[in-house]
């Protein structure tokens, strides 16, 4: 698992937060293989710590130890390295209330635990496509 990403405009970067040791393995596992560089956390405190790293995309746990993931998300989006990332919120939870709250957030997505593959193939399309856009206009992040 690689713990130093470049933050290079076109790189596809990844930042995994969770605090199982498992998840984290197998989703930077998961992004390695498919090119990704890899940076990892298991508290929201160390994942909004990681200032400098510009993330293409950002696997974010709900139920973390210190912080919930609602209020790291919302610290992502306020920076500057992070207002852009597609950030996917990782839940064993689905409620209505719950959607609201992650939308609010300023998530783009919500995946239940344990992840499909044909959900995580779709996110890969959509980053795919996201990569893609960034290599043509650094400025573009739909």
């Amino acid at each position: 698992m690689t713990n130093i990403a470049h933050s290079t405009e076109g790189h596809l970067t990844a930042l995994v937060v969770d605090d199982d040791a498992d998840i984290l393995q197998l989703m930077a596992g998961l992004l390695e293989r498919r090119g990704y560089s890899v940076r990892v956390a298991r508290t929201g405190s160390q994942a909004m710590a990681m200032v400098g790293f510009t993330p293409l995309v950002v696997f974010l746990d709900i139920g973390l130890p210190d912080l919930n993931g609602y209020d790291v998300c919302k610290h992502l989006r306020s920076s500057p390295e992070c207002a852009n990332a597609y950030i996917v919120a990782v839940t064993g939870r689905d409620e209505p209330n719950d959607l609201l709250r992650e939308a609010n957030a300023g998530f783009d997505r919500h995946v239940s635990k344990p992840m499909a593959t044909a959900e995580l193939d779709a996110i890969f399309e959509i980053l795919r496509v996201r990569a893609e856009l960034r290599q043509r206009d650094p400025r573009s992040a739909a």
